[in-house]
C-alpha cells in the first residue's frame, strides 16, 4: 500500500492512492469511494484486480462481437454495449427502442460469465463492496422500472487513431441531458467516479492525463479538445506543461482505476502499436447514501 508517485521527485498533483488487490490492501479504505466523491482522496489505483488469464478471456470475447453490434463512438474508438450516451439520444428520438435496450441490458450481464469466460460484474460488485462502507452496490434501473443500464463497457481504442479528448464528467451533463436529468435523481451527478480495468495498454502512447485544472475553473474547451478555456476566459494549451500541470498514468494490464472525474479535466493519448483496451463505466452514491450505483 502506498500513494502514488511520478516518476520523479516532483510532488503528484493529485492524491492517488495505490493497492494490491491480491495482497488484500483494499481492507485499509474501506470508504474510499465516499472519499474519492468528497475529495479526501482523487484515486485509486487496485493492481492485479483481474489475472492475465481472465483479461485474455475478456478481450478474446469483446473480438467475437459482429462489428455491427458494435458503437462506433469515432474513428478507431469501438464500445459495447450500448452506452448512457446513446440510450440519451434513444429517449428524445426513439423510446421504443430505448425501452428495447434497457430489457436487452439484463440479458446480455446473464450471459456474461459464459459468452466472455468470467461473471465480470459479480467480482466488480466485490471488489467496490469492500470499499462502499456499508452501502448496496447496485446498477441504475431504467425508467419506469423498464430494464437497466448496463454497469460496464469495453472500449477499445485502435492503434494510431483511437483517443480520448480532454473533457470531464460535468461536461457532458448538457449534452446528454435526458439521461442525466434522470439519472440526478438517483445520484448527485457533479460527484460521478470513473472506473476502468484495463484489460491490454498499448506498446505506447494509450495514458491517461490528469491535468491540473478542474470544473470550477473552466468550462469549456476549444479547437477540438487542444484548449481548455477559463471561466475568466484565459486559453490554456493541454500541450503545454508550462500552461497545465498534468499527472500520466498507465496502469498495467488486470489493473483498476477508479478516481473523481465529473470536475477533473482528463485525456487519453491515442495508443501506438498496438490497441488499448478497457472495461469500465462510472460510479455514484445514491442521494439517500444507501447504495452506490454503477453504469456505463
Amino acid at each position: 500500500m502506498k500513494l502514488f508517485k511520478k516518476f520523479s521527485k516532483k510532488k503528484p498533483i493529485y492524491n492517488i492512492v495505490e493497492v494490491d488487490f491480491s495482497k488484500g490492501e483494499l481492507r485499509d479504505f474501506p470508504d474510499a469511494i465516499e472519499g474519492m466523491t468528497n475529495h479526501r482522496i482523487d484515486g485509486i489505483l487496485i493492481r492485479n484486480f483481474l489475472t492475465p488469464e481472465t483479461t485474455s478471456s475478456l478481450i478474446n470475447g469483446f473480438e467475437r462481437i459482429a462489428n455491427d453490434d458494435l458503437i462506433e463512438a469515432e474513428k478507431g474508438f469501438a464500445i459495447y454495449p450500448t452506452p448512457f450516451a446513446v440510450f440519451s439520444h434513444l429517449s428524445k428520438y426513439d423510446q421504443e427502442q430505448h425501452n428495447l435496450q434497457l430489457l436487452q441490458s439484463e440479458s446480455i450481464w446473464q450471459d456474461f460469465p459464459n459468452n466472455f469466460g468470467f461473471d465480470f460484474q459479480q467480482h466488480l460488485k466485490n471488489c467496490l463492496a469492500k470499499m462502499a462502507g456499508e452501502r448496496s452496490i447496485s446498477k441504475v434501473p431504467g425508467e419506469n422500472g423498464i430494464g437497466y443500464y448496463h454497469p460496464a463497457g469495453f472500449k477499445r481504442l485502435s492503434p494510431n487513431q483511437g483517443k480520448f479528448t480532454v473533457h470531464c464528467g460535468n461536461y457532458f451533463h448538457d449534452e446528454f441531458s435526458n439521461f442525466f436529468n434522470y439519472l440526478k435523481t438517483i445520484v448527485p451527478i457533479e460527484k460521478q467516479l470513473s472506473y476502468f480495468v484495463t484489460l491490454q495498454s498499448s506498446l505506447e502512447g494509450g495514458e491517461l492525463i490528469l491535468y491540473d485544472i478542474k470544473w470550477g475553473h473552466a468550462q469549456e474547451r476549444l479547437d477540438d479538445g487542444t484548449i481548455i478555456k477559463t471561466i475568466d476566459g484565459k486559453e490554456l494549451q493541454i500541450s503545454d506543461e508550462a500552461q497545465l500541470k498534468r499527472m500520466v498514468l498507465k496502469p498495467n494490464s488486470g489493473d483498476l482505476f477508479i478516481f473523481a472525474s465529473a470536475d477533473l479535466w482528463h485525456k487519453v493519448t491515442i495508443p501506438m502499436g498496438s490497441a488499448r483496451y478497457t472495461l469500465g463505466g462510472f460510479l455514484g452514491i445514491s442521494k439517500d447514501d444507501k447504495s452506490v450505483y454503477m453504469w456505463s
